[in-house]
């Protein structure tokens, strides 16, 4: 049975990723540091910072000599291990939700992952790795667990391994996610380690992301290592120092703040831990790029959160740029040299960090005083070396005062300072003095200019198919409903994914109904519509009905992948076909539609049906899609109405199944025929009537 350490909420998250930082050494034991969960303190009043850097490595020798859950020191082995080296120079991490438009092309019909790495490097300064995001929250939609969606990707295990394998050409490093909490859909044969194994073998990944875990689960190494060596494992939530023995990197999210941005505990215990910054919520992300900034960690980098567009602004993608190549040049210094956080600075709420070894010295700096700072900030034994400016690559000429070297900078938000020997200023070196010079001239749109932040709207669905005015004969059976204009009330669960903004909503509340947070409330929309007079399949489309388009059009759709699954061939079996029809997507119910002489109903066609014919519209057997697509420019999705027999239980995180009320619908979001096809998902159709 492994271990699991998961969380089911986004509060408790929080909460128990704290509560799990606390460490065995009593405060009494060093009352001259400051510390919270994440972060270790600046000196405090009348503390130098000699005294204050001396406790700070006699606290380090403590917790990593003697940890409470075992009493024995800190085994730091598998930071030694040259297939797991990466790790430490893995600064920047994309977050990709694989039904992004940036990742797979549905009309090509082809993963972009070379426009991706282009774009990723154009903007970001590139990726070292990415997070290949696959089920939720889409999953619980049907009865796939975490593992069937990577097997339901276009092309398979096989399409998803050339993915990986293209990453790798490009230098990029690959994680997949392990959801703990998906205990409710189908199960594995093996247990979730060995499944994981396996998955990391076939998909050749580099990493697992454990989703709302502070650990890694019992005998997942052992399992994987014996699989793929090389893999690193990442936990969403604070990991305990023990636990950086078996997890070489851990997301630093959603830290409670420090006033001086504050030294991270995890990395300044072990420097080789790498920490990723995330809040991927915040509009700007300067908090964020300061902690990494001042303690040489990592950034993830997540603009599309599980269907909700939140970019990067041009700032923010600007101050990473310049980030990137030092943090990489100077990776060795991260990980070996030696550290001094907090060094002083000369200009009140500016602070710096030193990292130095017999070769070089780096300062990273952060302008905290909300003004632009042009003025000495550091005081530096010269030690015969030259200085640079690296934010801006030009050569710096210090004032020379007692012995010291005065440096002087322009500071808006974020700066660098390197030393270097006359020697030692290798063509590496030039060439990101280069780098760092260009993009210091490189213009940053404003807001308004900034094509990178654009979404489309979503307030209004793609327009439906032109019914023909004719109703055909096959409609003798259908409901009719007269015309309406009436506002609709319709309940939408947030899960994380948002929605669309009302209609009459002003442009600057969208982000109220477009982002996924808080998770667990509802959006309640108010939409003013009117319909005209239109009849209304009583049921879903069966099989049988599906079977005869099927042999009069000999329907072949472009992507196959699990049409009419359900069938195990191209016949439908006798004992289904009075069943609704599923294991279809978008697509092949609206040529289905057309062929039919009607199409799928909107939205509010399909519950201004339900609410007027009651229980003469049959809705909980299969959810049904229905002609209110949107398309966001990143993400496709369309609302599914009625409700269905499965329901996955066991946590929030599922998609809404069982039974729905009439006045609610569920954001599904699409991706390819064979991730999109469901044995869930059926659809009815409509066509105008007459008064």
């Amino acid at each position: 049975m492994m271990r699991v350490k998961a969380i089911v909420s986004l509060a408790c998250m929080v909460i128990v990723g704290a509560a799990s930082a606390q460490e065995p050494e009593s405060p009494r034991e060093f009352p001259g540091l400051r510390r919270n969960a994440h972060f270790l303190g600046a000196p405090g009043p009348g503390q130098s910072w000699e005294q204050w850097l001396a406790l700070m490595g006699e606290y380090r020798q403590a917790v990593r000599a003697r940890l409470s859950e075992t009493g024995k020191p800190f085994d730091d082995a598998i930071y030694g291990r040259e297939d797991l080296e990466w790790m430490t120079r893995n600064f920047v991490c994309g977050f990709l939700f694989v039904y992004d438009r940036s990742f797979w092309n549905p009309e090509r019909r082809e993963y972009d992952v070379e426009g991706l790495c282009d774009y990723a490097a154009r903007e970001f300064g590139g990726y070292d790795s990415v997070v290949l995001w696959q089920a939720y929250p889409r999953i619980g939609a049907d009865e796939r667990n975490q593992f069937d969606f990577f097997r339901d990707m276009p092309g398979g295990l096989a399409g998803v391994r050339d993915v990986s394998r293209r990453f790798h050409a490009r230098g990029i490093k690959v994680f997949i996610p392990y959801n703990p909490w998906d205990t409710g859909t189908r199960r594995e044969e093996v247990a979730d380690e060995l499944a994981l194994a396996n998955l990391v073998s076939a998909l050749e990944a580099d990493g697992i992301f454990l989703d709302t875990m502070v650990a890694a689960p019992d005998g997942l190494r052992q399992a994987v290592d014996a699989a793929r060596p090389g893999v690193a494992f990442e936990p969403e939530l604070h990991p305990a120092v023990a636990e950086m023995q078996i997890c070489s990197g851990s997301w630093a999210q959603w830290f409670q703040a420090w006033p001086e941005v504050g030294v991270l505990h995890l990395k300044w215990l072990e420097p080789r831990h790498m920490q990723h910054q995330i809040r991927r919520w915040d509009r700007s992300h300067q908090a964020e790029l300061a902690a990494a900034w001042l303690n040489g960690s990592g950034i993830l980098v997540w603009e599309n959160v599980f269907g909700s567009w939140n970019p990067w602004n041009a700032a923010d993608r600007a101050s990473l740029r310049r980030m990137t190549p030092v943090l990489r040049h100077y990776a060795d210094l991260f990980i070996d040299g030696r550290w001094l956080p907090y060094y002083p600075a000369q200009v009140e709420s500016v602070y710096a960090s030193c990292w130095e070894s017999p070769d070089a010295r780096l300062w990273t700096v952060v302008n905290l005083t909300e003004r632009k700072v042009n003025d000495v900030v550091l005081e530096i034994d010269p030690r015969g070396q030259l200085f640079f400016d690296l934010w801006n690559g030009r050569r710096l000429e210090p004032e020379s005062v007692g012995g010291k070297a005065r440096v002087k900078l322009e500071l808006e938000r974020f700066g660098a300072v390197a030393a270097v020997s006359a020697d030692r200023q290798d063509d590496a070196f030039r060439q990101l003095l280069q780098h760092q010079q260009r993009e210091a001239e490189r213009p940053v749109p404003v807001a308004d200019d900034d094509p990178h932040t654009a979404a489309a709207s979503v307030v209004e669905p793609q327009s439906p198919p032109q019914l023909p005015a004719a109703v055909p004969a096959s409609a003798a059976d259908m409901l009719r409903c007269a015309p309406v204009a009436r506002q609709f009330k319709v309940r939408h669960m947030r899960r994380e994914c948002g929605c669309y903004p009302d209609p009459a909503t002003a442009e600057d509340r969208w982000p109220e109904f477009l982002t996924g947070t808080p998770h667990d409330r509802a959006i309640e929309h108010r939409v003013e519509v009117t319909l005209p007079a239109y009849s209304i399949d009583p049921r879903p489309v069966t099989n049988g009905e599906f079977e005869a388009f099927m042999k009069a059009t000999g329907y072949s759709p472009a992507c196959r992948d699990k049409f009419l699954h359900h069938w195990a061939g191209t016949t439908c079996p006798a004992a289904i076909r009075d069943e609704p029809v599923v294991y279809v997507d978008l697509a092949d119910a609206r040529a289905y539609a057309a062929w039919a002489r009607k199409r799928l109903p909107t939205e509010w066609e399909w519950q201004h049906a339900a609410e007027t014919h009651q229980g003469a519209i049959a809705h909980e057997r299969v959810f049904e899609w229905t002609e209110s697509e949107r398309d966001d420019g990143h993400t496709r999705f369309v609302l599914l109405r009625g409700g269905c027999r499965h329901q996955a239980e066991g946590s929030i995180w599922y998609f809404p199944g069982g039974p729905q009320p009439v006045d609610s619908h569920a954001k599904f979001i699409l991706l390819d025929g064979g991730l999109d096809r469901c044995s869930t998902i059926g659809f009815r159709c409509v066509s105008l009537t007459s008064e």
